[in-house]
């Protein structure tokens, strides 16, 4: 089964407000560098809040699993397929429930956090919240 060997931090200034590495408020040199070795066979998935906000570790490792045999071929042009149908799947499933998000109790990472944060949503405006 596919495990989580690593996973960046968010850089944030504080809940739900990210940095934007647009040159304005924070510059490239302010984004985490990140090393690490990677071995044959690992498959590597690089998302952006799009992404983690809306799907858990476990859908991305679900994702993944259901693709190994493929992604693991030996033709280089089948493991090329396999990879793009990985990102197409996961961009689908991320929009699907980025679709929803005004659906009251659709369990996501963001709203995971929001709830820590304390943060609730407005009766009159189910798009925002509070904190």
């Amino acid at each position: 089964w596919p495990r989580v060997v690593l996973r960046t931090a968010e850089q944030t200034h504080y809940f739900n407000c990210p940095y934007q590495l647009d040159g304005e408020m924070e510059q490239a040199a302010d984004a985490d560098e990140v090393r690490a070795t990677a071995r044959v066979g690992d498959v590597l998935l690089v998302a952006t809040d799009g992404v983690l906000d809306n799907l858990f570790d476990s859908a991305l490792q679900m994702e993944v699993a259901r693709r190994v045999p493929q992604l693991q071929a030996a033709d280089e042009a089948a493991a090329r397929e396999a990879v793009d149908a990985l990102a197409a799947a996961i961009g689908e499933a991320a929009a699907a429930t980025g679709a929803r998000e005004d659906e009251e109790g659709l369990p996501t990472p963001f709203a995971a956090a929001a709830a820590q944060e304390g943060c609730v949503r407005l009766p009159s405006a189910p798009e925002l919240r509070v904190c």
